[in-house]
């Protein structure tokens, strides 16, 4: 463990010396401004969509496709299809409000970086800060990792991701398929529209973008916090620091294109670390 925990918190802190130019207070007071329009109050309505569609629309589809409850009942391709289903009917609202909000506006969806403004760059850019991004939340979970194993009898699960432990227990070549389409596509699609697109866009606008890192790391705990009930506790902190640099991306580029693809990688990653770990407990 402690070899582990050195090497990832050696390789996360060296990620963070060379984008230490990035960090700085005004790294971004010549980043673009987005004017969609949003509001604090748009973050109300939309958390009130998400939680009214999951109260409504969630019951209904268990009816509609016949599956059982509890959800501990499901068969793998059962759960496969409730996770894809939980997450068009909860986010998809929030989505479909969001567009609607800011069509109406002077720069419409282009505004919010829905449409990319120079995809090859952006596409670099959600590429490229893969190579920063992982040694950082690595290294941050190293750390916390090896905290829970000193406070807790048992040591804590390395796969710390409950769609991840599925996917290693399920064979079934459908449920993993299912599991892989939302984590690598649905997943950051959403997340980033949703959590940079409408929470971080309101927040900087509501503040005029004088506040902007603050605003980023505001975000960036809002997404963490949102993971609450799926990871454990030890994973949350890489997860708050995944959500500065995705938050950061998007203020730099003005586009959710890098933090999408950013996202994808970040997933498709630790899938590939998943697999490895299981191989190796296996072996």
């Amino acid at each position: 463990m402690m070899p582990g925990v050195a090497i990832a918190w050696a390789a996360g802190m060296t990620a963070l010396y060379f984008c230490r130019s990035r960090l700085r207070s005004d790294a971004l007071d010549d980043a673009p401004r987005r004017n969609a329009g949003l509001q604090p109050m748009d973050i109300f309505v939309g958390l009130l969509l998400m939680i009214g569609s999951a109260v409504v629309l969630l019951p209904l589809a268990y009816r509609a496709f016949g599956w059982p409850l509890p959800p501990e009942e499901l068969t793998p391709v059962q759960a496969g299809w409730m996770r894809l289903a939980g997450q068009l009917l909860t986010q998809g609202p929030v989505l479909a409000y969001l567009i609607f909000r800011v069509s109406s506006t002077q720069g419409g969806i282009r505004a919010l970086g829905l449409l990319p403004r120079k995809p090859g760059k952006e596409l670099a850019a959600g590429g490229l800060s893969l190579l920063a991004a992982m040694p950082i939340v690595m290294g941050v979970n190293a750390v916390f990792m090896l905290l829970a194993t000193l406070m807790q009898a048992e040591k804590p699960d390395p796969i710390a991701h409950g769609m991840l432990r599925e996917m290693m227990e399920v064979l079934d070549p459908v449920a993993i398929t299912l599991m892989v389409t939302s984590a690598l596509l649905v997943a950051p699609i959403m997340e980033e529209i949703i959590f940079r697109g409408l929470v971080q866009t309101a927040l900087q606008e509501a503040t005029h973008y004088r506040m902007r890192w603050v605003m980023i790391v505001v975000s960036g705990a809002i997404f963490c916090a949102i993971h609450a009930g799926i990871v454990q506790w030890q994973a949350l902190p890489g997860l708050f620091a995944l959500g500065i640099i995705l938050g950061w991306l998007y203020e730099r580029h003005g586009s959710l294109l890098p933090g999408i693809l950013l996202h994808m990688l970040f997933n498709l990653a630790n899938i590939g670390l998943a697999i490895a770990i299981q191989k190796e407990a296996a072996g």
